[in-house]
């Protein structure tokens, strides 16, 4: 799935115990239309999330 960085429209981690523990989990990203893009196996996902959501905002305020 392709979705322009611009459409997103929410970013939602899910992590399961071992996810914490390990600090990995699945980004689901959420678009225009309500696709949603499931990516499992990201590490340290909060930190993904916090810093695309920055770059979002930068890129929105511009």
């Amino acid at each position: 799935m392709e979705l322009n960085l611009t459409k997103v429209e929410s970013l939602q981690v899910n992590q399961g115990i071992l996810g914490r523990i390990f600090n990995f989990g699945t980004l689901v990203i959420s678009g225009a239309g309500n696709p949603q893009a499931p990516i499992p196996g990201i590490s340290d996902p909060m930190t993904f999330r916090r810093s695309f959501m920055e770059y979002q905002d930068k890129v929105q305020a511009a």
